[in-house]
């Protein structure tokens, strides 16, 4: 078992320490819907033909991922940690750009990526859009990409029905992950001033939702501008409001953020390579137990 003690010491070593390093990066991912124009289903045999292209022409990448169907479904440049790679289903495509000190090297290589890989699928009357929502989901097959890892993230958000008397309602979309897409900046933060811009960042947040979302539910609830977070705060996910949405608290100081850290839900571990999923719980709570009941799922 281990204790209280260590637990704070190793998310203080993992989440804060790093933020000691006087560094000024910055990081990138984009996440992109594709649609198939026909108003069909994405054709994945396409995207596969794609991928393979994308490698030859960009030699640099690596196979990082492949799914248990022989395909890739993840590309790694070492040089420049950069990462093209498909989120949760061949119905996503991501663009993982490694760090920098500016943001034009990255849009560089970034439209270079973009470029080829949207000039591709119009061969095949295909394109990418930077909807948060795809557009055309009610063609697509919206299934998982057969790895263990978005198998098992599926599993977890389709057993909603498992959670009973949690404050929350749940909404009927767990293959959510299939359509929806976002984008994350990373930017690294000096120790003195994370407090402050984590204050400021949760303030400026939900401004920043309603103005860039682009996240309409075509079909349903056209109302609402932002229905990507909604996916995300009423799944399993958000059986701990603490893992979703801006953080409800002015933190007044590094106590204050390990705290809130301490306070956050987990739902999965990796051992011996194999992700174990088990019902969402707090992390104090998980390393307090003797054993915990979870499954692997293929």
């Amino acid at each position: 078992m281990i204790s209280n003690d260590q637990i704070r010491n190793k998310l203080y070593e993992e989440f804060i320490k790093p933020t000691n390093q006087k560094k000024n990066f910055i990081g990138i991912e984009i996440e992109i819907p594709i649609i198939n124009l026909n108003k069909e289903a994405v054709d994945f045999d396409v995207v596969h033909k794609i991928t393979d292209k994308f490698q030859k022409q960009h030699s640099d990448f690596r196979n990082e991922g492949v799914d248990y169907e022989g395909n890739i479904f993840s590309l790694k440049n070492p040089q420049n940690d950069d990462i093209v790679c498909y989120d949760c289903s061949y119905n996503n495509i991501e663009f993982a750009m490694g760090k920098e000190m500016d943001l034009f090297t990255i849009n560089d290589r970034f439209c270079d990526y973009y470029s080829f890989i949207k000039e591709e699928f119009e061969i095949y009357n295909h394109t990418l859009t930077g909807m948060g929502i795809n557009p055309y989901r009610k063609y697509n097959r919206n299934v998982p990409i057969p790895s263990e890892r978005y198998l098992m993230l599926y599993h977890h958000l389709k057993s909603f029905k498992n959670y009973e008397n949690v404050p929350m309602h749940f909404h009927n979309y767990p293959e959510y992950g299939m359509f929806s897409s976002a984008s994350q900046v990373q930017l690294d933060v000096n120790k003195e001033d994370l407090v402050q811009t984590i204050n400021v960042f949760s303030k400026i947040e939900p401004i920043k939702a309603l103005l860039f979302s682009n996240s309409v539910l075509f079909g349903e609830n056209e109302n609402i501008v932002c229905f990507r977070d909604a996916l995300w705060e009423y799944s399993t996910h958000g059986v701990n409001p603490h893992n979703i949405g801006v953080y409800d608290v002015d933190f007044k100081d590094i106590n204050d953020l390990q705290a809130y850290l301490e306070s956050l839900n987990m739902y999965c571990v990796m051992r011996d390579g194999a992700y174990i999923n088990f019902p969402s719980m707090n992390l104090l709570d998980y390393f307090a137990m003797d054993y915990v009941r979870g499954e692997i799922y293929r």
